[in-house]
């Protein structure tokens, strides 16, 4: 005999935080995050928006993102924890064209 459902129960505070997304899909090459593809996204639509396809956005597919406001993105830290509470809110990425000493793009 099993139970499909369960409820009642103490469940505790539970904060809900909403993840900033980039608009864009990324790998891990070479010991960094790299940008594969920028989304297009529908930026006139609050709800299907991509940020990194915004005019002005000086980031390019292939680049490397090297820190987000400031944290460094070195493995095993991931982009969803530096993302954690970032939903609507400005961001600042310092990224590379090669994960070295070339120039910042």
């Amino acid at each position: 005999m099993g139970h499909h459902f369960v409820g009642g129960g103490d469940y505790g505070d539970q904060v809900k935080t909403n993840i900033g997304l980039l608009g864009a899909d990324i790998s891990l090459e070479n010991g960094h995050y790299r940008i594969k593809r920028i989304l297009t996204g529908e930026n006139w639509n609050p709800d299907l928006r991509a940020p990194l396809a915004a005019p002005g956005i000086e980031v390019h597919e292939g680049d490397y993102i090297l820190a987000v406001n400031g944290v460094a993105l070195l493995p095993p830290i991931t982009l969803k924890p530096v993302l954690r509470g970032t939903q609507g809110k400005q961001l600042t990425l310092t990224d590379k064209f090669k994960p070295d000493n070339s120039k910042c793009s």
